[in-house]
């Protein structure tokens, strides 16, 4: 029973690391094979990895040209999965940022629409 827990403990320390290195494919994908439990350490950490990893990745298909995956990376770097507990899922803070991103992927792509709904939200929001 203690390697499990030594391991529930390491994981989102792994997770960090690779998010802190710029493997983000995979911490996203250590994320993703894992349920986060409010017991185990590191848990508000896992979802904040989340968060950043998909902001990185995001702006990496913008600097490689790619609008269409970055504005994928950052609704989901918005949304939290459901394997991390609903008391990690508070990114209200990051959201001008994520709203931010995602506006500049909307204009490469020529996305209008999508930006007249942006600034919408961000006046509403004043």
């Amino acid at each position: 029973a203690m390697a499990w827990k030594s391991l529930f403990t390491l994981l989102p320390l792994l997770i960090s690391l690779k998010v802190s290195a710029g493997q983000l494919d995979e911490a996203i994908e250590l994320i993703s094979a894992h349920r986060f439990d409010v017991w185990e350490g590191g848990t508000s950490t896992a979802a904040g990895d989340w968060t950043d990893a998909h902001v990185l990745r995001g702006r990496r298909h913008l600097e490689a040209g790619s609008a269409e995956a970055a504005l994928l990376d950052f609704r989901k770097a918005a949304e939290h999965p459901d394997n991390l507990p609903s008391e990690a899922r508070g990114s209200e803070l990051r959201r001008p940022e994520f709203l931010y991103w995602t506006a500049v992927a909307s204009d490469l792509l020529g996305a209008t629409i999508l930006l007249d709904e942006i600034a919408g939200t961000a006046a509403a929001e004043r």
